[in-house]
């Protein structure tokens, strides 16, 4: 699966702006760490699929438990993400918080919503390429980290292996 940096975005659900924490990630990043949702879905790669959508979130169980109240009617309620509308498509598992247990994100985006929710930071470009501009076209900008599920333990050197040939391929 692929994610972004877990950063800060401006966040409404009718009332005033707030800073919340959110990330954006890879359509297949919930299936990677094998998690569910307790209401509503996941994002996914179906095409037809409400998740599918690029302006869907799935917020933490925490927001929804400090923002919402445990209010099972949160699917479907639109937030303010940065000033772009998104729909609540899910509420993640209780204790669920991806890659980083130090980040805790309020909430999830698909990686297509970049440029919609001006989603600029944390990323290493050379002098041509426009942060301003969708990246995922754009050659030279790097601002993806990946995870992986090694299922068998014998996977795994060989695994390794692929990868630190990449890494030295791109030190290089």
């Amino acid at each position: 699966a692929a994610m972004a940096w877990p950063d800060k975005f401006y966040i409404s659900s009718g009332g005033p702006d707030e800073l919340a924490t959110g990330q954006l990630v890879s359509r297949n990043f919930f299936e990677v760490f094998e998690t569910h949702s307790v209401l509503g879905q996941l994002f996914t790669e179906e095409p037809g699929d409400s998740a599918r959508e690029d302006s869907a979130a799935v917020i933490s169980y925490d927001y929804w438990q400090r923002h919402f109240a445990g209010d099972r009617g949160v699917i479907g309620r639109k937030l303010l993400i940065n000033h772009a509308p998104i729909t609540i498509i899910g509420v993640a598992v209780s204790g669920f918080f991806g890659a980083r247990p130090e980040s805790r994100p309020d909430f999830w985006l698909p990686l297509t919503v970049q440029s919609t929710v001006h989603y600029h930071d944390h990323y290493s470009s050379s002098t041509t390429a426009d942060p301003t501009q969708p990246w995922p076209p754009q050659e030279n900008i790097n601002w993806l980290q990946l995870v992986a599920r090694i299922r068998e333990t014998a996977a795994l050197p060989p695994f390794t292996a692929v990868i630190n040939r990449v890494l030295r391929q791109d030190i290089e």
